[in-house]
């Protein structure tokens, strides 16, 4: 995932960066859960 990114680098980037990668990730997990059960419901 994306926030594993943002970890490895914590040092590296700002912080806010490191935030924003878990926003990412969890964006893209809720669209995933949101796209299965639409497919698994409909």
């Amino acid at each position: 995932y994306t926030n594993e990114v943002g970890e490895a680098f914590r040092s590296l980037i700002p912080k806010s960066l490191v935030w924003l990668s878990y926003i990412i990730a969890s964006g893209y997990v809720l669209a995933d859960t949101i796209h299965k059960g639409s497919k698994e419901y409909a």
